[in-house]
Order: C-alpha cells, then structure tokens, then sequence
C-alpha cells in the first residue's frame, strides 16, 4: 500500500508538468484503480467496464500530453471496447477458478453463449 501511494503521488506531481487537466484524470484514475481493486473487481461488468475504461482513458492522456486531448477520443472508444471484449473473454476463461473463490461474473450469471454475444 504504502508503494501504491508513493507511486500515485509520484505521478501526480509528474502530471502538474502537463497540466490540470492531466493532474485531473492521474487523481481520479488513482483512486479508480483503488475502488476496483476494493470493490469492482468481482462485480458482473462493472469491473470489466472500469478496466477497459482505464484502458481507454490512457489513450487521450497520452493524446493531452501531445496538447490535444480530443484526437485521442475515437481510439480511446476502440480500445474500450476491445478492452472489454477481452475481459469478458478472460472472464469466461477464469469461470471455474472464480466458482470455486465465490465470484460471479458476467459469464457466470448470464451464461457462455450470452457472454460470447
């Protein structure tokens, strides 16, 4: 815990150099990372929805950092999707050892061939 917070704030401060707007989206995807790992990681989609939505949010701060945020917005939908295809896709991989933890995910609850659709 003690690194994660080190490291959060490390960025936070490397943030300031890009701006507000960077510092922003750096805060709230740190504390983003710490309510999955408490809470969403083993709820049905809304985990996978916050993993691939870190993935997508990466895209427009990396387009921020090159001064226009909005030229990332259509890759960063693109890699939200395929982010949450993949961790659905995962999920239904995992299905036997997340049984056997109690988790019931997305493919768990609503079966292989509706998760697949």
């Amino acid at each position: 815990m003690a690194y994660y917070v080190m490291v959060s704030f490390t960025l936070i401060i490397v943030a300031n150099f890009i701006g507000i707007s960077a510092v922003v989206i750096v805060t709230g995807v740190t504390i983003g990372l710490y309510y999955y790992s408490k809470r969403l990681k083993s709820t049905v989609l809304a985990g996978n929805a916050a993993v691939s939505f870190f993935a997508g949010i990466s895209i427009i701060y990396g387009a921020l950092g090159a001064g226009n945020w909005e030229s990332g917005l259509i890759p960063a939908g693109f890699a939200f999707m395929i982010n949450l295809m993949r961790e659905i896709l995962k999920d239904i991989e995992d299905i036997e050892g997340d049984k056997l933890a109690g988790i019931v995910t997305f493919p768990i609850k609503a079966g292989i061939p509706k998760a697949v659709d």
